[in-house]
């Protein structure tokens, strides 16, 4: 197991506006503005609900509490132009998604880096308007920071073709696998992603729990057949069976939507945990005369593995002015100090001031 915990979340589909998408309104509604489009708000609506939530509207503050995570983000910046908000809705309800898209490989490597959010957090912005983050909101932040790291390796590639067998040619070297599985997880204590759908399809999950069986000891090649590449090389053979607990990038929203009745003060939420999804995956390496992996072929029924490995580190990928690469109008800053706050389990409710925090980049 890696030594950090790992969390499961939502993906924050395309079809219902990613991070762009005001995540606590109902899925029809969602899904209808991707069908037909969606704009942001108006600088003078929003100012508008700031300036009557200040004064004690309920109404003004459940309708900001409700807003989509970058449009709160460019809120609390003093970006009235909404450019996180625009940016991202020409990739979401703009954009005509494919309907699986999403941000599963930068919630999955958030949670390979990151304590999971469950606070509420005020947020005190730029101009001193008040507004609150709601833990589903930094995760898809997180998402966002770390959908481009700063380092990424595949092993293995993403599949493109199309076809009643596509996982033949797309599924990943066994042998590598294990090797990854056995020096990432069993040895380093840490993790990586995989790509377990083996089609044009892509879902990521990180490992969360990994189980490496040797099913049948190295054995003679006898007259099985070997790709011609590796003939005169292998020597013995040797079944395995990987059991890979995934932790879920597939989460309905309302899963991190469930309060903490333990809060006195309502800020907390329900921590999410790890929601496994499991795999077994059989397969047959090949071994050379000094016992080396040299190769494999996957055995199960159906006789399949995952797409990828996909090994991420480094933390976000950043501009030179330390704003995200994947929102270059969000400073990393703001989302990694929101995030620490999101998971603050003191008695009081989280705060962060924009006027005194971010390395004074926000602004």
């Amino acid at each position: 197991e890696p030594s950090h915990p790992i969390w499961s979340s939502s993906f924050f589909p395309a079809w219902f506006g990613e991070e762009a998408g005001r995540w606590t309104d109902s899925k029809p509604r969602l899904v209808w503005r991707t069908l037909f489009g969606f704009s942001p708000p108006q600088e003078s609506e929003a100012r508008g609900w700031l300036a009557a939530a200040s004064s004690g509207d309920a109404a003004a503050e459940q309708r900001l509490f409700t807003l989509a995570p970058v449009e709160k983000a460019d809120i609390a910046l003093g970006h009235f132009q909404f450019p996180a908000q625009t940016y991202a809705l020409k990739h979401s309800h703009n954009g005509h998604p494919r309907y699986w898209n999403g941000l599963c490989n930068g919630v999955g490597a958030a949670a390979l880096a990151e304590l999971e959010p469950f606070r509420v957090v005020d947020v005190i912005g730029v101009d001193g308007s008040h507004i609150a983050f709601h833990p589903n909101d930094v995760k898809a932040l997180l998402a966002v920071a770390y959908f481009k790291t700063k380092e990424i390796r595949y092993v293995g590639e993403s599949c493109n073709k199309i076809g009643f067998d596509a996982a033949k040619d797309c599924s990943m070297d066994p042998s590598v696998l294990v090797m990854a599985l056995i020096n990432r997880i069993g040895l380093a204590h840490d993790s990586f992603l995989v790509d377990a759908l083996p089609t044009i399809a892509i879902q990521f999950y990180p490992v969360a729990r990994a189980r490496v069986h040797v099913a049948r000891e190295p054995y003679e090649v006898g007259k099985i057949p070997v790709d011609p590449s590796l003939v005169g090389r292998v020597t013995t053979l040797v079944d395995v069976v990987l059991d890979l607990t995934m932790s879920s990038t597939t989460l309905r929203y309302d899963r991190a939507n469930v309060i903490d009745p333990s809060g006195a003060d309502g800020s907390r939420y329900e921590r999410v945990g790890l929601v496994p999804v499991s795999f077994t995956y059989h397969a047959t390496i090949a071994l050379d005369a000094s016992s080396e992996m040299i190769g494999g072929r996957w055995t199960g029924n159906p006789a399949e593995g995952p797409d990828a490995a996909i090994f991420v580190s480094g933390g976000p990928a950043l501009e030179q002015n330390g704003n995200l690469t994947a929102a270059d109008t969000i400073p990393w800053s703001f989302v990694r100090e929101l995030a620490h706050a999101s998971t603050d389990d003191g008695p009081a409710r989280p705060t962060l001031d924009l006027r005194t925090h971010c390395d004074g980049r926000c602004p």
